[in-house]
């Protein structure tokens, strides 16, 4: 019996542990999840994470733009307010020059990409 209860907690420990894993997981720093983020114009602008921004929500491959987007904060190139600031900034310019009649071959992918992206994950700006 006594090795009965040893295994039960055992396991009870196990799946309790790997629930709060679990949960954790989607709220890890530097992830984009649930993230509050804060633009500025130093972070909203930069051109080089521009770029590779633009080169993600538009070029990733197999339309894995979130994954690309992740890259570039765990990599340590830019923060995950940088990043989702560039994302916001890039849906609004490209809604603008859509609604204007103005628009590149690119604003319709980036426009999507952006707003799927800041939706699936639930980003909240200050």
């Amino acid at each position: 019996m006594k090795k009965l209860t040893q295994y039960l907690l055992a396991a009870i420990v196990g799946l309790t542990l790997g629930t709060v894993a679990a949960n954790c997981a989607h709220t890890t720093p530097g992830t984009f999840t649930n993230a509050v983020v804060t633009c500025t114009m130093e972070n909203s602008n930069n051109a080089q994470a521009s770029a590779a921004v633009v080169n993600c929500l538009v070029g990733a491959a197999v339309g894995n733009y979130t994954a690309c987007l992740s890259g570039l904060v765990s990599a340590g190139h830019w923060t995950v307010d940088e990043v989702a600031c560039i994302v916001r900034r890039l849906a609004t310019e490209s809604a603008q020059r859509l609604n204007a009649g103005t628009s590149t071959d690119s604003d319709r992918v980036t426009l999507d990409n952006a707003n799927k992206f800041l939706r699936d994950n639930s980003i909240k700006f200050r």
